[in-house]
């Protein structure tokens, strides 16, 4: 079975400092398996999105990467819906 100790709590300031290396890291001991997996399909595991706006993640670079993940467990109305 996993890691199953309690990840720190971090402020607001501290998670939004992260890096993608430790996000991954984070994602890979808290999140299910399949749930990591697909972050890894989707390239969340080499890239870092800094909004969301709509149906596209935006980057560092305000790059737009469509999100095609929205559709998973709920009915996707885009990011930032007014």
């Amino acid at each position: 079975m996993g890691d199953t100790s309690r990840p720190e709590l971090l402020t607001v300031d501290e998670a939004l400092a992260l890096d993608v290396a430790t996000i991954t890291e984070l994602s890979r001991r808290h999140l299910g398996s399949g749930q990591h997996r697909r972050m890894q399909l989707l390239a969340f595991d080499s890239m870092l999105a800094k909004h969301a706006k709509d149906m596209y993640y935006l980057d560092a670079h305000s790059r737009e990467v469509l999100d095609f993940s929205g559709g998973f467990g709920a009915l996707a109305t885009g990011h930032n819906h007014p």
